[in-house]
């Protein structure tokens, strides 16, 4: 079972004590980058059905998206400024968000950090995009089998980032208010080990 769940939910319907548990985090201001224009290239013609296959409200954030200039500092300002509560949660703090234990809290806080500091504590691997090589190991040394590194390879990348690079000082200011908290999250666990080794 895998996918972007919502862990607090996620124990709710499901007995999970007969699972071994596995999450990634991802360097905040790539996951925010990638997430922001995977939204925004729903929006281009040429993904015209896959628009169409989205809920009405992500085809308004992908129109709404189309009216800024993503590579300008102040208009991403602009846009976030613009998104409705449900638009802008959906790129809020999200690993945060996904791992903290009050999910009807609104708004994310350092206390939510704590709480998924705390439920990280209840997985058996924790490990980072940047290195999946070392998580899928520690995934498969749980289960007693060798796993044969290759390169690192992500299939779904999407390469267009419509000027959102993490590179530019100006634009990741300006997504600040998006990973603070993850940045947090995951800065702790950096310097604290907290992962697959």
């Amino acid at each position: 079972m895998s996918g972007h769940l919502v862990y607090e939910n996620f124990k709710k319907h499901a007995d999970i004590g007969c699972f071994k548990k596995a999450v990634t985090l991802r360097e905040p201001y790539a996951h925010v980058i990638s997430h922001l224009a995977w939204v925004r290239a729903l929006g281009e013609p040429e993904n015209a059905d896959r628009y169409m296959q989205h809920p009405e409200y992500i085809r308004i954030i992908a129109d709404k998206m189309k009216q800024f200039d993503l590579s300008n500092a102040s208009e991403i300002t602009k846009m976030l400024n613009s998104f409705e509560p449900r638009e802008y949660h959906l790129f809020d703090n999200v690993q945060t968000r996904y791992l903290r234990k009050n999910t009807s809290k609104p708004q994310i806080s350092k206390s939510d950090v704590d709480e998924a500091i705390e439920n990280l504590k209840e997985f058996d691997v924790i490990g980072f995009d940047k290195n999946i090589n070392q998580f899928l190991t520690s995934i498969l040394n749980h289960f007693g089998l060798v796993y044969t590194p290759t390169t690192n390879r992500v299939d779904n990348a999407l390469n267009h980032k419509f000027g959102l690079e993490a590179s530019d000082e100006s634009i990741c200011e300006a997504l600040k208010p998006l990973v603070v908290h993850d940045l947090a999250l995951y800065q702790y666990l950096e310097t604290n080990h907290f992962y697959a080794n």
